[in-house]
C-alpha cells in the first residue's frame, strides 16, 4: 500500500477520482476541416516513376514462339500497369555458369522500361510462378 493511500489512522483513504472532460468534438471538427477529407494528405499523389533493367532467362526446351509469347507477356504487363518500354534486347542462347534445373543453356532477353514500384512487383510476383522462366533479375537503374 502507497503511503498516499493511508489515513492518519492507518485505515484506508478513498482514492481520488479522476474527471474526464466531455469529448471535444468542436476541436476534431477543427482539425478535420483545416486538413481536409484526406487527413492533410493530397488525394491523389505522384508515384514516382524509376527506370528498371530486366534480365530473363528462359529454358531451352522452349520452342522459339512460345519464348516470345513470354517475353511480349511480360511486356504486355509492363505496358497494362502504366509502364513505358524503353529498349528491348534478345541476346540469344547462351551456355550458364552453372547448371539450373539441369539446363546447361538458356535464352537471354534484356529489356529497359520506366514504371512505378508497385509494376516492378507485380513483374517480379509474376515471373516467380512463370515456369518457362528458369532465372530473372530486376534492378532499379540509379
Amino acid at each position: 500500500m502507497a503511503p498516499w493511500e493511508q489515513g492518519a489512522a492507518g485505515e484506508l483513504a478513498p482514492r481520488p477520482t479522476l474527471h474526464l472532460a466531455p469529448p471535444m468534438r468542436g476541436i476534431l471538427e477543427l482539425v478535420h476541416t483545416a486538413l481536409g477529407p484526406a487527413g492533410g494528405i493530397e488525394a491523389e499523389q505522384s508515384v514516382p516513376i524509376r527506370d528498371y533493367e530486366l534480365v530473363l532467362v528462359i529454358s531451352p526446351e522452349v520452342d522459339d514462339a512460345r519464348t516470345q509469347a513470354v517475353v511480349d507477356r511480360v511486356h504486355r504487363l509492363i505496358t497494362q500497369k502504366g509502364g513505358t518500354l524503353v529498349q528491348h534486347e534478345s541476346w540469344g542462347r547462351k551456355r550458364l555458369a552453372y547448371p539450373i534445373r539441369n539446363y546447361k543453356e538458356g535464352a537471354y532477353f534484356f529489356t529497359r522500361f520506366q514504371a512505378d514500384a508497385q509494376t516492378s512487383r507485380a513483374i517480379e510476383q509474376t515471373l516467380r510462378v512463370t515456369e518457362e522462366v528458369l532465372r530473372h533479375l530486376l534492378v532499379k537503374v540509379e
